[in-house]
């Protein structure tokens, strides 16, 4: 089985706000870099880890890589509409998660069925634990 990410989407994802920020992944090796923060030369504290790891796992299980409840996860200015789209391909096949908190849902979109005229997709409940 061939597993390819292809983008990611955050919105009101932990320290990203209302505004979204999207990562296109590329063929190769993918890298996230940042420049230190001014009068700085550190690039800690910049969303490095939350755009390569966490929203790539919370899309994927749902869950954080850093032990947080779900509620953490939802950004503590905006508290609401948490969401994290990936879009991927497995062995040629196009899908996408779309999974959000306040209100919570996940959906698994067939993205092939989708452009065909068929809306297959699947919808699940989450509960912020």
């Amino acid at each position: 089985m061939k597993l390819i990410f292809k983008r990611l989407k955050l919105k009101n994802f932990m320290s990203v706000g209302a505004v979204p920020l999207e990562f296109e992944y590329t063929t190769g090796l993918n890298a996230i870099v940042a420049k230190p923060n001014v009068g700085s030369d550190t690039t800690n504290g910049q969303g490095k880890s939350i755009l390569g790891i966490d929203a790539l796992v919370f899309a994927l299980f749902g869950k954080s890589i850093r032990g947080l409840n779900l509620k953490e996860m939802i950004n503590n200015i905006n508290q609401a509409e948490c969401e994290v789209t990936l879009w991927f391909s497995v062995d040629g096949s196009n899908w996408r998660i779309e999974r959000g908190l306040a209100p919570d849902y996940l959906r698994i979109i067939d993205e092939d069925k989708e452009t065909k005229g068929t809306d297959e997709e699947e919808e699940s409940a989450l509960s912020l634990s």
